[in-house]
């Protein structure tokens, strides 16, 4: 995964022992401890191996549980040079591990320096539900319903956008406006011409699945970040 990737060569290691008891996977110590168990320790340094995280190379993170909110705490120590702009790669991150470790369990995410202070903290935030249709994964916010992502799923099947290959795609509304967020392949945001079909397409899932309220489609990167909105 190219979360995965990325974090191989920023997170760091730190030689200190009492940052709670320690299990090492391929040179990665996961440290657990204040609530945290030995289990969830186990479970998560395993997906860290099987994800590709661990590589041989020397990693710290830690495994708490916030005492107040009594959300479990992912925490790992970070260069300093990445640890500005990269917000959504760190939500993306701690949404992985929530779900595929966790079991969907709310867990928040905090980047430290060295000594495992914590220079910044992402709160558990509620996962887009999901609409699944011929390949296409539909997410969808809290601003829209269901039947809205339903009916944007059915659309794009009569339409044969969906084909059975995987697409992403995200629904939201904003000022009146469904926001179609759709991840595209490197390059296809530069393209004009193709730009311009996917907003001729936005036009017809106005017509067709939201009764001609606007729809505006945004080309997006595979974290979802808008690399161009089609105008």
């Amino acid at each position: 995964m190219k979360q995965f990737i990325t974090f191989l060569s920023i997170a760091l290691f730190i030689s200190c022992s009492n940052y709670g008891e320690k299990l090492t996977f391929d040179g990665t110590d996961v440290f657990y401890k204040e609530g945290a168990t030995k289990e969830q320790a186990q479970k998560l340094g395993e997906y860290l191996k099987k994800s590709g995280f661990t590589d041989g190379t020397e990693k710290s993170v830690q495994l708490v549980k916030n005492k107040e909110s009594g959300n479990l705490t992912f925490r790992m120590v970070v260069a300093n040079d990445f640890k500005q702009g990269k917000d959504m790669v760190f939500k993306t991150f701690a949404k992985q591990l929530s779900k595929n470790v966790f079991g969907g369990e709310p867990l928040d995410f905090e980047i430290c320096d060295n000594t495992f202070k914590t220079v910044k903290t992402f709160k558990f935030e509620k996962q887009d539900e999901l609409v699944e249709k011929d390949g296409a994964s539909v997410f969808y916010t809290n601003n829209v319903t269901k039947e809205d992502a339903q009916n944007l799923a059915n659309y794009l099947k009569t339409s044969g956008f969906t084909d059975g290959t995987p697409k992403t795609i995200q629904l939201d509304k904003k000022d009146g406006n469904y926001l179609f967020r759709m991840v595209v392949k490197e390059g296809i945001e530069k393209d004009d011409k193709n730009v311009n079909i996917l907003k001729q397409y936005g036009d017809m899932i106005s017509k067709n699945a939201f009764n001609g309220k606007p729809v505006v489609v945004h080309l997006c990167n595979d974290e979802l970040e808008t690399l161009r909105i089609a105008k």
